[in-house]
């Protein structure tokens, strides 16, 4: 299963993760132009993890709000086709993972960018900007000021209690030590209102033998966020399954 639509997911389950973290900060440079390379990378506004990952962040927000500060969300699950598209932007191998060599941990689901937020949202001094490529990112924080370098460590040993690794180069980058296989087909999109063309049963996985977990009428109107192979990811009344592509509409 790609995307868990029973409410019980299993650690390998995709989520959604505001579903499961709300307090969580979201802004996700590469759904918009306002990043590195200047381009949008991918069309989705929501941040998606493994259900295992997220259950670790739920610990570490818990662990900061005791301090009065909140994570906040740069990048979690990055798809094949984000990567390959980062890539075609700038094919340099000391700024964006190769996707021809071995693809991005990103592409598992099991990797954030984070940062910290206080409870207004303001963000809190760090040694650089997000997606900075020079020594003022490093984990050795000797370029930073005091305030930002104790801000980053606070950061780091939080998500280092928790099961997660840091890369050194990067202090937001964080990949949850349990490793996951890298996702092919599941793909957020967009959220776009949908209609159905003909009754069609709402399924609990991409798959056309897979169990219902219910049945939307013929004109039934959803939302779909999701692609996975020839099956789109809906929102039917409050409750999420998969449907056949070729049976949605789209309103205009």
């Amino acid at each position: 299963m790609a995307f868990d639509v029973t409410g019980h997911p299993g650690k390998a389950d995709f989520v959604r993760v505001r579903d499961y973290l709300p307090r969580i900060d979201q802004q996700l440079p590469y759904a918009t132009a306002e990043n590195f390379t200047g381009r949008r990378i991918y069309g989705f506004t929501e941040a998606y993890l493994r259900y295992g990952t997220v259950e670790k962040l739920a610990r570490v927000c818990g662990e900061l709000e005791k301090r009065g500060l909140r994570l906040k969300l740069w990048d979690g699950f990055r798809p094949v086709r984000a990567q390959f598209r980062l890539w075609e932007v700038l094919p340099d191998p000391d700024y964006v993972a190769n996707p021809n060599k071995g693809f991005s941990a990103h592409s598992r689901g099991n990797t954030v960018d984070v940062t910290l937020v206080d409870e207004q949202g303001r963000e809190i001094p760090m040694p650089s900007a997000f997606d900075d490529f020079t020594g003022k990112a490093s984990r050795d924080y000797r370029d930073a000021d005091p305030t930002a370098a104790a801000n980053a460590l606070l950061l780091q040993n939080a998500m280092e209690k928790q099961g997660f690794v840091g890369l050194f180069e990067e202090w937001w980058h964080f990949r949850d030590e349990d490793t996951y296989p890298v996702e092919e087909l599941f793909q957020p999109v967009e959220e776009r209102p949908c209609r159905l063309r003909e009754e069609t049963a709402l399924l609990a996985a991409p798959a056309p033998d897979a169990p219902e977990v219910g049945r939307i009428p013929q004109g039934g109107e959803g939302a779909r966020f999701g692609v996975c192979g020839d099956f789109a990811l809906v929102e039917y009344r409050g409750r999420r399954g998969y449907v056949p592509e070729k049976a949605i509409d789209f309103h205009s």
